[in-house]
């Protein structure tokens, strides 16, 4: 894999094929679990715009991606 490039791609599902400490540095986007403290993604102090519900940020990560 060349150095510098940028996959957008589901990153837990590319990295199941990549062995371990293949990477230095892998810069993903896990599901945190952000809504539990935020709302949509934004502090909840802060005013937001209305976007439909998602639920992809609702959980903690599964066991399997660590």
């Amino acid at each position: 894999m060349p150095i510098s490039e940028v996959y957008n791609m589901d990153c837990m599902e590319y990295m199941k094929n990549i062995p371990d400490k293949f990477f230095d540095l892998a810069i993903v986007d896990p599901q945190y679990g952000i809504d539990i403290m935020h709302k949509g993604g934004m502090p909840k102090h802060l005013g937001f715009k209305q976007y439909k519900r998602k639920d992809w940020d609702k959980s903690p990560p599964r066991k399997e991606i660590f």
